[in-house]
């Protein structure tokens, strides 16, 4: 563990075996922490490659800052954090935000991205983000959230959780910091659009997810992509972990097989899991 300094804010990054063969940036989403894959797929990815694990701004260890939750913003932090760490290119995996954050970035700085995954990332245009943007800092969509959570994955929330997880929201949604980020990025797959995506691309969704018609949109649009869908939802990386850590193995593992001469490309494919 590290506190790195980027443009005068730490910054909490976990830097698993520096010496691997490939580069992995791994990027969470909202209301979580690198710990989403500190205690699951990172590790298993970092037995033959580098993986970099960090906190967005506000999030876990982070500092936190009141400005800067928009995807251009958080593609540049994620880019200074590269540029920080002597990191020309990498394999990006972003989940939820984080993965519109890894689209955001891939399109705008496809020299940067050698790969990329997404896990369940949205556009950000879907209706269930216009409704999420109508409670004007209701707490209850939180509280629906952590139950669902819990349903979903089997996993009790603590009191002591849930209350980060309250000001989380307070603090994001305190002037409409957040609402204001999310509205910003709706169109952005109409001002940088999927089809000019350069670096082959996997997409992992639940088939009950409420951005499973993203994936499938993705999918059609994108030149080189590959979508698998498996049971769950949302909560994907935590129901079915052993299934997403093989396929982002799998896809790594391609890459280093491409650079050996040993794979063409990986081409289109849809899969679904029982």
């Amino acid at each position: 563990m590290s506190m790195i300094d980027i443009d005068g804010r730490k910054v909490h990054v976990f830097d698993l075996n520096p010496t691997g063969e490939k580069t992995i940036v791994m990027l969470h989403g909202l209301f979580s922490n690198l710990s989403l894959y500190f205690f699951s797929m990172g590790p298993k990815l970092a037995r033959q490659h580098r993986v970099v694990l960090y906190d967005l701004r506000s999030h876990g260890l982070s500092e936190r800052r009141d400005e800067g939750y928009t995807l251009e913003i958080l593609s540049r932090d994620l880019l200074a954090l590269m540029a920080k760490m002597e990191i020309p290119s990498a394999h990006l995996v972003g989940y939820s935000y984080g993965g519109s954050v890894a689209l955001y970035t891939a399109l705008h700085y496809p020299e940067k991205v050698e790969r990329l995954a997404l896990i369940d990332a949205p556009a950000l245009n879907e209706e269930h983000i216009e409704k999420s943007l109508e409670t004007n800092a209701d707490i209850s969509p939180v509280i629906h959230a952590i139950a669902n959570y819990t349903d979903a994955t089997g996993i009790a929330v603590t009191r002591d959780t849930a209350e980060k997880h309250y000001a989380k929201f307070r603090c994001l949604f305190e002037n409409d910091l957040l609402p204001d980020a999310l509205r910003a990025g709706r169109f952005f797959l109409e001002e940088s659009p999927p089809e000019q995506l350069a670096p082959p691309t996997l997409l992992l969704y639940g088939n009950r997810s409420p951005y499973l018609d993203t994936g499938r949109m993705l999918a059609r649009r994108i030149p080189d992509a590959r979508l698998h869908i498996g049971r769950g939802d949302h909560n994907l990386p935590v129901q079915r972990e052993p299934w997403v850590s093989r396929h982002l193995w799998r896809f790594v593992q391609e890459s280093a097989q491409m650079t050996t001469g040993n794979s063409g490309p990986h081409g289109r494919k849809t899969e679904t899991v029982a």
